[in-house]
């Protein structure tokens, strides 16, 4: 949501200039081979060239191609340098903001997550939102006997595509390709609002609901936390650091932590 202009006078330059270049390379007449070969082997000679020795004509248009390769590729670096400055304050960043009147979803958010796919989704009061960088469209939640209420806690999008979304009064839905699939009671989980959700470089996924620690199998949840050694904490957190390590707890001086490849 968020764009700026050239760090200074000089990226501005540069990057006009070679835009410029690009411009004449793209729109520079051929020069006809024809007339050019004939005057490079002279009077009385065929006008195909040898197989071992490249026209006039070609040698000629090999170096602009070349030239305008190279402008393109610096356009690029300079449009991607240009977008890391470490410089640039927020104020001088260009904002745009999406209010009600714009679409965005009444009530603000409890939860974003971006799939795969791109899409920014905004779960909250109003409902859940899939948001495409230009509209906000709603997304019909399922009707499922499973769940004693539709009101939204908490969303996650795993890195293998598809949408988790939970429930206030319990209950979980994983959205995949236009269809939901629900869990509830019967499928391992307890009547608690699922706070948060982590995934691990294995792929397993995990989330805290009310006071415990729980693994998705692929099938069904189970609860983790006892076999564990966790204690049930009312300030639940779930997080996975950048060395895969899985770290769990809440409360004042409990904190757990499960290292990449470790079980127990």
């Amino acid at each position: 949501m968020q764009s700026h202009k050239p760090r200074g006078e000089a990226d501005a330059a540069i990057f006009e200039m070679l835009r410029r270049h690009l411009m004449t390379c793209l729109h520079k007449p051929a020069v006809p081979g024809t007339s050019v070969r004939s005057a490079a082997l002279g009077p009385g000679h065929p006008s195909r060239p040898s197989a071992k020795m490249p026209s006039v004509n070609e040698r000629r248009v090999v170096l602009p191609q070349r030239c305008c390769w190279f402008a393109i590729a610096a356009l690029l670096w300079c449009g991607s340098a240009a977008a890391l400055s470490p410089e640039l304050t927020i104020k001088e960043l260009h904002h745009t903001a999406w209010g009600p009147s714009q679409g965005a979803p009444l009530g603000g958010a409890v939860g974003l997550a971006q799939t795969n796919d791109g899409y920014l989704w905004i779960a909250g009061p109003s409902g859940l939102f899939r948001f495409d960088g230009i509209t906000f469209e709603r997304v019909e939640l399922p009707h499922d006997p499973k769940l004693s209420s539709l009101s939204l806690f908490s969303v996650f999008a795993p890195r293998s595509g598809g949408l988790w979304v939970g429930f206030t009064f319990g209950g979980l839905a994983f959205l995949k390709e236009g269809r939901w699939q629900v869990f509830n009671a019967v499928d391992g989980l307890p009547a608690s609002s699922p706070w948060q959700f982590a995934e691990t470089p294995d792929g397993q996924l995990w989330a805290t609901l009310g006071a415990e620690l729980a693994r998705f199998d692929g099938v069904r949840w189970k609860m983790v936390g006892p076999q564990m050694g966790l204690p049930a904490t009312t300030n639940p957190i779930l997080f996975v650091d950048s060395q895969g390590t899985l770290w769990a707890g809440g409360g004042v001086d409990s904190l757990y932590f499960l290292r990449r490849g470790e079980h127990q």
